[in-house]
């Protein structure tokens, strides 16, 4: 994919994120932030360099390619410390990553939960 229509993409992304923080007006400061972090660690750090980067590394075909045996345990391994590593990149040191998991068992799409520090 051309990295201008990717990156309009990612703008639409959190545009729409933040349009609807703003409709929905409800949830706490720390709440709207978990929801913006949540999102940034979705779009500029997995999908943008890091499944790309689990993929190649693990010698998977595409993103969409299913685990084969070990390489899911490596891959959550390895997510985990892209996100925790994207977090200060970004500049949210008070967030940790938890629970981070692939539930279709492939790079495309990622799970995890973020936790105050």
């Amino acid at each position: 994919m051309h990295a201008g229509k990717q990156g309009r993409r990612v703008g639409s992304n959190h545009s729409g994120v933040i349009r609807y923080g703003e409709w929905r007006g409800t949830g706490s400061r720390p709440e709207r932030e978990k929801l913006l972090v949540h999102r940034l660690l979705e779009d500029c750090v997995h999908q943008a360099r890091g499944r790309r980067g689990l993929r190649e590394e693990l010698g998977l075909a595409s993103t969409g390619t299913v685990f084969g045996p070990g390489q899911e345990a490596r891959a959550v391994e390895k997510a985990t410390r892209m996100l925790e590593d994207g977090l200060w990149d970004l500049g949210f040191v008070g967030w940790r990553v938890e629970n981070v998991g692939f539930s279709w068992h492939r790079t495309f799409e990622i799970d995890f939960e973020l936790r105050c520090r």
